[in-house]
């Protein structure tokens, strides 16, 4: 092993014993009657979530990743626990520019000065397994580059072990309802998928075709010529991020944002079966007109068309209080342990009654008004008595990731709409 490698298996590892020393040390002190026993527990949450987003923010690759995707499970985390976690979805450090020359040197056969008219030095954006440059064709069009970080693809098989022991480390942190172990799995298959920018490339060529033209969403446009496995290049789309959105967009046009956000999402699940599965802020633009640029597509999830149409039965179900059809469509998917026994609306009704409120056919929802989040957590400390008979949905991890990330938006937006529009063309029987 490289001193590189062992000095990041080594902080992994020390991140891990710190977190599982710390949970240690305040069982201990429980077990002792202390009474500021809440109190203390949070503050050890606190500390750990930044011990994570420091060491997790220095390493990039997989371990940034995988702290990112935590850092938007509001449902996983107590709100003082998420917010230094928040610091995972800012921007990382950039590599040196000499480092990222060489690699380009390496995959063009010359320097980024020979191949393009004009390209910055200064990073647009920097990520997780990569940074992109704004650039110049030799033939006038703007564009982006998107450049692997040299030795990554060795780092993050070098991250797996490690991180395997962080995992391991969460369980005080976590709430035991959520499977923290399908989370690494997804993450791990999916961030081995994205260190080829091919693939990537093929999966934007994809969902440009399945989605077709729509006036709702922006698309960027591969230059094969200028495009290999580690660098990626793109045409340039302009657009706000979601901080300009806030300062300087009306609430009118973030009504116009967030309706054509959740109508996207459904297009995508219920419709065509491609899912732009990485719901980082960095990944989206917006424009006053409505419409929405997707710009990274390193994670896509295929939804068979099994899945697309238990989705839409499930959709059907809950907008028409189907109780009978919601809980067999849920036992197809896997989410009880038993799937022959039901709960029936004792369990479901309430959930049901929330999300009926979301898309009501007449009656307009505010997301900056209501936090669905709080709503389903309420529910979901009233309902332990059922924890140990449902489990997590392996096939929708990505989904429910997705879509959580995209609520985390259209709260954020303060979306108001009669959203059951959305919904009514996927009610008619097939």
């Amino acid at each position: 092993m490289t001193k590189g490698k062992l000095s990041r298996m080594l902080r992994l590892s020390g991140l891990a014993a710190k977190i599982s020393t710390s949970y240690l040390a305040s069982k201990v002190q429980d077990s002792l009657g202390s009474e500021e026993g809440e109190r203390r527990r949070l503050a050890v949450h606190v500390r750990n979530a930044q011990r994570i987003a420091e060491t997790l923010g220095d390493l990039k690759g997989l371990v940034m990743k995988f702290g990112q995707m935590l850092s938007i499970q509001a449902d996983l985390f107590p709100g003082e626990v998420l917010r230094p976690l928040a610091q995972l979805q800012q921007q990382a450090a950039p590599v040196p520019y000499a480092e990222i020359e060489s690699l380009l040197v390496e995959e063009f056969g010359a320097p980024p000065e020979q191949r393009f008219a004009s390209f910055e030095r200064q990073a647009f954006r920097s990520a997780s397994i990569g940074q992109v440059h704004r650039a110049r064709t030799l033939d006038g069009r703007e564009v982006v580059v998107k450049v692997q970080y040299p030795g990554i693809v060795d780092m993050v098989q070098n991250d797996l072990d490690g991180l395997k022991l962080l995992v391991r480390s969460f369980d005080g942190l976590s709430r035991k309802t959520f499977d923290i172990e399908a989370v690494y799995k997804e993450v791990r298959q999916r961030i081995q998928e994205e260190l080829d920018y091919t693939k990537e490339a093929n999966n934007l060529r994809r969902f440009t075709e399945a989605m077709g033209k729509s006036e709702n969403l922006l698309l960027p446009a591969v230059l094969d010529e200028y495009s290999t496995s580690k660098v990626l290049t793109l045409s340039y789309l302009e657009g706000d991020d979601l901080d300009t959105v806030m300062e300087r967009y009306t609430q009118e046009q973030r009504d116009r944002l967030g309706w054509n956000l959740l109508e996207l999402i459904f297009r995508q699940c219920l419709e065509v079966g491609l899912v732009h599965a990485d719901p980082h802020p960095g990944n989206f633009l917006f424009r006053p007109d409505g419409r929405i640029a997707f710009l990274d597509f390193g994670s896509l999830k295929v939804l068979p068309e099994e899945w697309r149409l238990r989705l839409r039965t499930l959709v059907r179900a809950i907008y028409r209080r189907d109780y009978e059809t919601l809980e067999a469509t849920l036992a197809s998917m896997g989410a009880y342990v038993d799937p022959a026994h039901r709960f029936g609306p004792a369990l479901l009704e309430p959930y049901v009654k929330i999300l009926n409120r979301v898309f009501h056919p007449v009656k307009p929802f505010d997301f900056g008004v209501h936090n669905l989040v709080s709503m389903f957590l309420h529910l979901g400390r009233r309902n332990l008595r059922y924890a140990l008979q449902l489990r997590p949905i392996s096939e929708m991890v990505l989904i429910d990731r997705m879509i959580l990330g995209q609520y985390s938006t259209l709260r954020r937006l303060g979306a108001r709409g009669v959203f059951g529009r959305i919904v009514e063309p996927y009610l008619p029987e097939d």
